[in-house]
């Protein structure tokens, strides 16, 4: 099968039609309902055999009645990918899923028909999606191998290659070993995080070696709100984050993804911290 790494944002009528033959969608939120969403699922047509979700949106409702679509709340599917099991298994030809450690994690399992690749894979899934209880040491590599180069693709299918085949891959090795610098920094920077009431607020725009979502975990402390000011190819953009207690998607007024982490845009960060401190 081959493997399709994209972001739910990203998710397009051109990506559509990109795509041959049938097709198998995995841990991809509905983003902005049915303007990028539903013009992708509408694209992709009969192509679309599998659609495997576990981040709720109200636009569900359209797809409750669709077999094609297997949609879970975060209680019963704190990973997308335990929920990718042999029932839900269908022969496709492409796999679109998600980049992060859960979205490669369900692209293997699918591959291998819904069955773990290692004894506690989804377990490991579930750490990195939901930030509760700890990686294996062999999940570990493998999320300190992605935080290495967010985007490197190449790094994600030699994971995938990696978990299907059981054949060792030392560019993981060293992608993790490079990670161990990025996270030095990224410890660094933690101490540098300025109060504005229940929020925590860094800018680190101008740094390029860091573990953003670590960064954001560490703005978390005492129940307060993380906003990030960081650069990403050219773009300036507001990473707002905090437990899950916090609903951002609701208090920005945005139409999906994980209600206690979203992204914004850098104009918006008068406004990010009026709000959460309101």
């Amino acid at each position: 099968m081959k493997v399709v790494f994209t972001q739910p944002f990203l998710v397009s009528t051109e990506l559509a039609t990109s795509i041959e033959g049938k097709v198998a969608v995995l841990d991809i939120a509905f983003s902005n309902g049915t303007t990028n969403t539903g013009l992708f699922i509408e694209s992709l047509g009969t192509k679309l055999v599998k659609w495997v979700d576990h981040h709720p949106h109200n636009d569900w409702v359209e797809f409750v009645d669709d077999p094609r679509f297997n949609l879970y709340t975060r209680d019963i599917a704190p990973a997308c990918a335990v929920v990718v099991t042999p029932d839900v298994f269908s022969e496709v030809d492409t796999i679109v899923t998600h980049g992060d450690f859960d979205g490669i994690m369900s692209a293997a399992k699918y591959i291998l028909g819904g069955h773990e690749p290692y004894e506690g894979a989804d377990r490991d899934a579930i750490a990195a999606d939901s930030r509760t209880g700890e990686l294996s040491s062999r999940g570990r590599r493998y999320e300190e191998a992605l935080k290495s180069d967010v985007r490197n693709d190449n790094i994600r299918y030699a994971i995938v290659t990696e978990l299907t085949t059981g054949v060792h891959d030392p560019s993981i090795d060293e992608a993790q070993r490079k990670y161990i610098e990025i996270r030095k920094n990224t410890e660094r920077l933690a101490g540098c995080y300025e109060s504005k009431g229940l929020v925590n607020f860094i800018d680190v725009s101008s740094e390029s070696s860091f573990d953003l979502t670590q960064l954001a975990i560490f703005g978390q402390a005492d129940g307060k709100a993380a906003v990030v000011l960081y650069s990403a190819d050219g773009d300036v953009r507001l990473k707002v984050s905090g437990d899950v207690s916090w609903d951002f998607v609701s208090l920005f007024g945005l139409s999906g993804g994980m209600k206690n982490v979203v992204s914004l845009d850098a104009a918006r960060l008068d406004e990010a911290i009026e709000k959460i401190n309101a």
